[in-house]
């Protein structure tokens, strides 16, 4: 007598419920190929199963948005989803998160972070607790926030099941994922907009490489806001934010996976004529919003079409639409000749715990013969052992100043192509000069502005422009952006620079002072800071090109090299696959961009 039966391809003992096969096969995503349905399928079969059966007091109503959100989630490991309020996001995340938990309590972590407990407990942990029933294994811990899971035992245990991770106001959240390992992980971020950037690198640096049974997922969900916060940065299409029409398209790639948006003016509700699905915003809310803020207004944008606009505030020196228009997250075409190796410091003086940031770049000349600054890498040094929380300034010094020799010649910058701040830090630019021997370039953020040139292209001094040194340096670096010089920008300094504001003082512009700066974001401006020193070492390099457009003629050899380059509907500067190969042989630097390597492959005419 068989003891076994097949479904799906598989042999099962008898006695395994249909809600368990369909919870395994989606956890392992059985394929048709191997006699499955599919994650996608799977995950619905077993929906229905749990909460759909009769007189379930919380079915779960099928409708094109819960199909097209869960269908995403399911066949892509990182999935971002865009949308206003009632349109649910939170119920997909919730939803999941159940399934995943249910298809292997014992092996299983879902981590939902939100703006705090209480704010998490009122969207998608609600939700949660509404499909929550008694018979699922693991407890139910209210007060918590949190679905505690069983061990191998059969006992209940912290380290399985689904719980919250505030993130709001604590600066840089990495620490509170330092440690946390799950057979299966699993991540939801809620509200997204709201939480700090470095969720990002928690991702993609720590939480994604904790792959053990299955890969670990993402879904996040959030109201659009900035292009340039977390969520913004998840959701960047592949090729860019020009590559797409966002006002038009539902879905779209992106780095990490796929982009679900939800433009609430033609949500189920309405385009199904279904007054009945009343958790959907009715048309009558949609309009009155239109009539008193305007069709195109951020508030529109952002809470009923999901749609990104600029979210610079007021009296910012640097906007976020600068520093997309200025492609300043891209990577330039080089030229013939080979960059310069550059680098820039912002020491921590303290023993509070601060990291000594310094950044490496490139310097040189574009295809067009344009100035360009590339970031290349971030170092973030900090004192290893006792060093680090000795009460002596100057044991802490040496360990730093050690470390930066080392990597400036494994970086090969040489002393003078390296600057670095020495404002309350005299005693640390000696110490530095011991190491590392050279004509370094010391750079005070303190003091007066200098009477050098704004730019090649401004011959206006910038002492008449900028009240002190510090607004000068970033307003050295506003003139890089302006003229399209400043390349390979990172998410965290980006929004950094984009959130400084500044005032007048007389004619003259003064830059916000970084203790109100932290009072008011809660985090210093440091990693963009290096930055404004980067441009402000390429303005002393390459003075008669900073801040310029530089025509060529055709017949120059920068252009020539750059022949078999088109340009897409978009703006997006491609290279024909055919060119390739002759472009890397000639190449000092050997670099493709992005675009290139992605058309060559849709081409199909060169291998990569």
């Amino acid at each position: 007598m068989a003891r076994t039966f097949k479904k799906y391809g598989l042999e099962w003992p008898l006695g395994t419920s249909a809600v368990d096969i369909e919870l395994y096969c989606f956890k392992y995503a059985r394929s048709p190929e191997e006699g499955g349905l599919g994650k996608y399928n799977h995950a619905k079969k077993a929906i229905d199963l749990l909460w759909n059966y009769q007189d379930s007091p919380t079915p779960i109503v099928w409708n094109p948005w819960l199909e097209m959100g869960l269908k995403a989630a399911c066949e892509n490991d990182v999935c971002v989803m865009g949308g206003g309020s009632s349109c649910g996001k939170s119920m997909m995340m919730a939803v999941l998160a159940l399934l995943y938990y249910l298809a292997d309590p014992v092996g299983t972590l879902c981590l939902i972070t939100s703006t705090t407990i209480d704010g998490a407990k009122q969207r998608i942990f609600k939700d949660i607790k509404r499909f929550w029933r008694v018979k699922f294994p693991g407890k139910l811990v209210d007060g918590k926030g949190q679905i505690k899971g069983i061990n191998e035992e059969g006992l209940l245990d912290d380290s399985r099941g689904i719980k919250i991770i505030p993130c709001a106001n604590i600066g840089d959240p990495s620490s509170r994922f330092i440690g946390i390992k799950a057979k299966n992980m699993h991540v939801f971020y809620d509200e997204l907009s709201e939480l700090p950037i470095e969720l990002v690198d928690v991702w993609r640096s720590n939480l994604r490489t904790n792959a053990a049974d299955t890969p670990p997922t993402l879904m996040a969900a959030s109201n659009p806001k900035s292009k340039m916060d977390a969520f913004g940065i998840l959701s960047k299409p592949r090729l860019g934010w020009n590559s797409i029409d966002i006002t038009k398209c539902d879905t779209w790639e992106t780095v990490d996976g796929i982009y679900v948006r939800f433009d609430n003016t033609k949500n189920p509700r309405i385009v199904c004529n279904r007054p009945d699905w009343s958790w959907f915003t009715s048309q009558d809310i949609i309009q009155d919003a239109i009539d008193t803020y305007g069709d195109n207004s951020p508030q529109v944008l952002r809470f009923y079409k999901a749609t990104f606009s600029d979210d610079t505030e007021e009296g910012c020196l640097i906007s976020e639409n600068e520093l997309l228009a200025g492609k300043c997250d891209t990577k330039p075409l080089w030229g013939i000749e080979t960059p310069i190796k550059i680098a820039a410091m912002d020491p921590a003086y303290t023993n509070g715990g601060d990291l000594t940031i310094l950044k490496t770049a490139r310097v040189g000349l574009d295809v067009n013969g344009n100035l360009a600054i590339c970031e290349d890498k971030i170092f973030n040094i900090k004192p290893p052992g006792a060093n680090a929380n000795s009460t002596n300034r100057k044991d802490r010094s040496f360990v730093i100043a050690q470390r930066v020799k080392e990597i400036l010649e494994e970086e090969g910058v040489l002393p003078e192509n390296f600057i670095f701040d020495t404002t309350g830090g005299l005693s640390f630019r000696d110490i530095l000069s011991s190491y590392i021997k050279g004509d370094i370039v010391p750079l005070s953020y303190a003091g007066k502005a200098s009477i050098n040139p704004v730019s090649a292209h401004e011959s206006t001094r910038a002492c008449d422009i900028y009240h002190n040194k510090v607004s000068e340096i970033w307003g050295t670096m506003q003139q890089a952006i302006k003229a399209k010089q400043l390349y390979g920008l990172d998410g965290v300094t980006m929004s950094e620079i984009k959130s400084r504001q500044y005032t007048m003082s007389g004619s003259r512009i003064k830059l916000e002072e970084k203790k109100e700066m932290r009072k008011r974001i809660r985090k210093s401006p440091d990693r963009a800071d290096v930055t404004a020193m980067l441009c402000y070492l390429a303005r002393r390099i390459f003075p008669g090109k900073f801040g310029r457009i530089t025509r060529v003629e055709n017949n120059t050899p920068a252009v020539k090299k750059a022949e078999g380059f088109r340009v897409n509907e978009y703006g997006v500067k491609l290279i024909d696959g055919r060119y390739l190969k002759e472009y890397l042989k000639d190449s000092p630097v050997g670099e493709v961009t992005y675009d290139w390597r992605d058309e060559a492959k849709r081409l199909r005419n060169l291998p990569l």
